[in-house]
């Protein structure tokens, strides 16, 4: 339902659009209308039909325009969403990407030919170092709130 909002929204906003043309137009009309025919009959000093029907399009035409303004705070509401959780997305992936910057580096050092070179780690010690700078960075992150 809610990937149908926007364009559900936009359509409603087209036909919003139209009516509130024509209303507007019907709204001209109807005050024309009811300015040059005088009340008759026993019924003189009340209002016309066509003044109430003059007020009832000018009513008719700002509710539409108060339409306008909701459909245009509920499409913006729905592209903040859409922009927060793609924001979350994009901490997902950074995070991700600092993890496994990590282990890549250490293997591009340590996989480089160094002749001569005396290391005195072992696999083991290498790959305990590796796990825990990824750790640390992990908890770096999710202690700044990325990872929530």
């Amino acid at each position: 339902m809610l990937e149908n909002l926007l364009d559900t929204a936009f359509q409603f906003k087209r036909v919003r659009s139209t009516l509130a043309s024509s209303l507007f137009h019907q709204k001209e009309v109807m005050a024309v209308i009811a300015r040059n025919i005088p009340g008759m009959g026993p019924w003189a000093g009340e209002k016309s039909v066509f003044d109430a029907l003059a007020d009832e399009t000018a009513y008719l035409h700002e509710t539409a325009g108060n339409t306008r303004e909701g459909l245009l705070s509920l499409i913006d509401a729905r592209i903040n969403a859409v922009s927060y959780e793609m924001n979350r997305a994009m901490r997902v992936i950074a995070v991700f990407s600092a993890l496994v910057l990590i282990p890549t580096l250490i293997g591009q050092t340590l996989g480089t030919n160094i002749l001569g070179a005396r290391f005195t780690l072992y696999l083991w010690e290498v790959t305990a170092w590796t796990i825990i700078s990824m750790l640390v960075v992990g908890w770096i992150f999710y202690r700044l709130g990325w990872l929530r």
